[in-house]
């Protein structure tokens, strides 16, 4: 998948400008999955609290000790003495896989885009070197 897009990308790119276009892409591949990685751990974390808030409404979900004790895709109290009910197990948990499954969905909307990206990039026409412009010309 990533053959055809650097091609594409590198054809794009005019020949005096390759060296910073080769570099642009290189940083880009580098950083996007961790900057993607983080994008998806904010989604998943603010998934979370809204859901267990709507849960739980008695409980402040913005409070200090409550985000220690209750964690995204965690049991609640890990980190904490405080026993929590049973209610609160079962909110952390129904909270916990509505943020999972809206990472999944995220992923699979972005692995869907990536797809239909590389088959327009794949069945484009590819760009004629100059030699072959000026043979065609006459």
């Amino acid at each position: 998948m990533v053959t055809p897009l650097v091609t594409a990308l590198m054809a794009s790119v005019p020949q005096e400008r390759s060296g910073l276009g080769s570099a642009i892409n290189n940083a880009i591949s580098r950083i996007g999955p961790q900057l993607l990685g983080a994008a998806l751990f904010v989604a998943i974390t603010a998934s979370f609290y809204a859901g267990l808030e709507r849960r739980l409404p008695q409980i402040d979900t913005s409070a200090p000790e409550i985000r220690r004790d209750f964690a995204p895709l965690n049991p609640p109290g890990m980190s904490s003495l405080v026993e929590y009910t049973l209610e609160a197990h079962e909110a952390s948990r129904e909270a916990s896989t509505d943020a999972f499954h809206l990472a999944m969905l995220v992923a699979t909307g972005l692995l869907i885009v990536g797809a239909g990206v590389n088959l327009a990039i794949r069945n484009a026409p590819g760009v004629k070197p100059p030699a072959e412009v000026a043979v065609a010309a006459d």
